[in-house]
């Protein structure tokens, strides 16, 4: 918690963290809309392409994601997307960067979610199940299917 009172300029809502009440539905939207960044946690940092929705929802509406570096999530979303970190002072680096360079905020959080809407709009993604389901071949490169492909043959080596 003083890590985070180190970032006293920022105005920061933290909601369901430390007694905090959550918000869902219509108000997390609309939270969501209104925010420069947001954070994307996860259960596991360690499992390639990994992520909590909340990527999605933070990119799809313009916000910039914070998200922890995943194996391969560069696949997904390259470094201009999304601020990746590594660990707790790398991250409070971003909230501090961010929060105070309107121009740096902008050009990412606008690089994710035109990322966003490119590669994973409904229309791609409809696709892609329609052609996996009907087991026809694939009428493009999805990159999630490269990048699955490539975590399980880096798992499969042996050193």
């Amino acid at each position: 918690m003083k890590r985070i009172q180190a970032l006293a300029d920022i105005r920061i809502g933290l909601f369901g963290f430390d007694g905090r009440p959550t918000i869902n539905g219509s108000a997390l939207v609309k939270t969501i809309g209104a925010s420069k960044m947001g954070l994307n946690l996860s259960r596991a940092t360690d499992i390639p392409l990994y992520s909590s929705d909340r990527l999605s929802q933070l990119t799809g509406n313009g916000c910039l994601a914070l998200t922890p570096r995943t194996p391969q999530m560069t696949m997904l979303f390259e470094e201009n997307e999304v601020a990746y970190y590594s660990d707790t002072e790398e991250l409070l680096s971003h909230i501090q960067t961010y929060g105070t360079d309107d121009t740096t905020w902008r050009k990412t959080a606008e690089a994710g979610w035109r990322r966003a809407h490119r590669s994973y709009n409904e229309r791609r993604i409809a696709k892609y199940i329609v052609e996996a389901a009907m087991n026809n071949d694939f009428s493009e490169s999805y990159e999630w299917l490269f990048a699955a492909v490539s975590a399980k043959i880096s798992r499969n080596k042996t050193p």
